[in-house]
């Protein structure tokens, strides 16, 4: 079949795709589905094979229709797995940023979330900058939850040295925020 004759098939049953969508119910949807119905009735016609007794609009209706169902089929498959996925909040979205940092909640303040980020930076950044043996005593004590006697059982010394480093840290970080802050 040359070209023409296929595109001439075409404008013939082109209204099938109508009937198809009408008769199935699927009218609200006809903008997509038109497209998938031409795309079913271009591979009815460039298959269609008038020596072997079929009766061109019926093989078109079916491949039409065939062609609809499919992408109908795979759409709700791809809709009940989005349904049934659940979402994790603790999802990493970049390096310092979860899901749950940036899903709007009605009942947090945005200012108040952006004042609260800025201080966990700036505190943040403020124990990086703390000597390394003092850093690694806050981080411990404070993110790691652990007791004055477990880092003094990590660094070899006494719970008092580590209290008094410690104690030494949390000064050093009141001058650093209080020169940032002022």
């Amino acid at each position: 079949m040359t070209d023409i004759e296929k595109n001439l098939m075409f404008q013939r049953n082109k209204n099938l795709i109508y009937f198809v969508l009408k008769r199935h119910n699927l009218l609200i949807l006809e903008d997509d589905l038109y497209d998938i119905g031409a795309i079913g009735l271009v591979k009815g016609i460039n298959n269609f094979d008038n020596t072997k007794g079929f009766k061109e609009s019926p093989y078109l209706y079916a491949c039409i229709f065939n062609e609809i169902k499919r992408y109908v089929d795979s759409t709700n498959a791809q809709k009940r797995k989005l349904e049934n996925r659940t979402l994790n909040l603790e999802m990493a979205i970049s390096d310092d940023m979860q899901l749950k940092d940036i899903i709007y909640d009605k009942s947090v303040d945005i200012e108040e979330a952006v004042i609260r980020n800025e201080t966990i930076n700036m505190v943040r950044n403020a124990v990086n900058s703390l000597k390394p043996r003092y850093r690694e005593i806050i981080n411990k004590y404070f993110f790691e939850d652990k007791t004055l006697e477990e880092i003094a059982g990590e660094f070899n010394v006494t719970r008092e040295a580590i209290r008094q480093s410690r104690d030494r840290a949390i000064c050093s970080l009141k001058k650093i925020l209080k020169d940032k802050i002022f």
